[in-house]
């Protein structure tokens, strides 16, 4: 994954009329972006919202909160980190 530019929107739960597990916030997000889903990346920490990440064609990362998600979720994320700082180690060691 190599990031060319990182860019800012924000899309929130009231924006589309499904939320999560249906993918339609982080296809929103994309389209704000102007960005392809494959070219995006996700940061989630919960079941619904891998299975919603997933759904969209976007790598996901989980940052479990509380507790790591059960399969089959878990085998749908692209990686499973301890903290949010681990997402940027994670990213320089597989790029």
């Amino acid at each position: 994954m190599m990031w060319r530019n990182i860019s800012t929107s924000f899309t929130f739960g009231p924006d589309v009329d499904r939320g999560k597990p249906y993918p339609d916030i982080f296809l929103m997000a994309c389209a704000k972006l102007q960005q392809q889903p494959a070219d995006c990346l996700v940061l989630e920490d919960s079941e619904a919202g891998i299975q919603a990440a997933t759904s969209a064609k976007i790598p996901v990362i989980c940052v479990p909160d509380m507790k790591r998600p059960n399969q089959p979720y878990a085998d749908q994320a692209t990686a499973i980190v301890p903290s949010l700082t681990d997402v940027i180690t994670h990213l320089k060691s597989v790029r």
